[in-house]
């Protein structure tokens, strides 16, 4: 029988050794913020140079910054298996992305501006297009998704255990924030709005993954762009 003097020391260590986990997260929480903050904040800069080129690449590397930000952050915490892909459910993953995808375009752009008719069509150029589709669904849709969707989230349902489907209001109101630094209020509430809305499918439906809201959140931006192709 184990004394109770030697089960109160091991109570106690892995208490302690559990405080200083949890300030180790919360430190490397918000780093990873200050740095997703500082590369955004950077990216206003960018419209200073007139060249195309320049602030595309520019562009892209700050997305690919995002998702570096937040791999790292969560291998620090031990929680990259929030990266790993379930191959054997890929189609219905890709499939739940597509129609999120879809339907909160629909609803939240499409008819918005079939209703306003004030929307002008801009010239169509292929090489922007074949820009916006590797930029949206290659770099913004899972650079934010990785950090909010799968770094964040993740670790704030980890802290709020019992409580963890506050998990994704949070996030959404945190990912709406980010969005003021180069945007406004109107544009705090949409982003806010759509964040919710992948935040609680990926919470509560089974076969949406990091990847399906991933895809879900690129392709409703390329969808986006593509509106100023049409006049309505």
């Amino acid at each position: 029988m184990v004394p109770k003097e030697i089960n109160i020391c091991t109570k106690a260590i892995k208490k302690e050794i559990k405080k200083q986990n949890f300030f180790l997260e919360v430190c490397i929480f918000v780093v990873a913020f200050i740095l997703i903050v500082g590369l955004t904040y950077l990216t206003q800069y960018f419209y200073l140079t007139n060249s195309i080129f320049l602030i595309r690449v520019l562009t892209l590397l700050t997305y690919f910054g995002f998702i570096i930000v937040a791999v790292v952050a969560s291998l620090l915490v031990g929680e990259a298996s929030i990266f790993l892909i379930d191959f054997r459910k890929i189609f219905i993953q890709l499939l739940i992305g597509t129609t999120l995808a879809i339907s909160l375009w629909f609803l939240i752009s499409f008819i918005p501006n079939l209703i306003t008719r004030d929307l002008k069509a801009i010239p169509f150029e292929v090489e922007t297009f074949i820009y916006n589709v590797f930029l949206y669904l290659f770099f913004v849709g899972p650079g934010e998704e990785i950090v909010f969707r799968g770094y964040a989230e993740s670790q704030i349902e980890k802290w709020l255990k019992k409580v963890n489907f506050f998990a994704p209001f949070i996030v959404a109101i945190l990912f709406g924030l980010l969005h003021l630094i180069n945007g406004n209020f109107p544009q705090f509430i949409i982003t806010t709005l759509i964040e919710l809305i992948l935040g609680y499918a990926k919470f509560y439906f089974i076969n949406c993954s990091l990847y399906s809201v991933a895809l879900a959140h690129g392709l409703y931006d390329l969808l986006n762009q593509s509106l100023k192709y049409f006049s309505f």
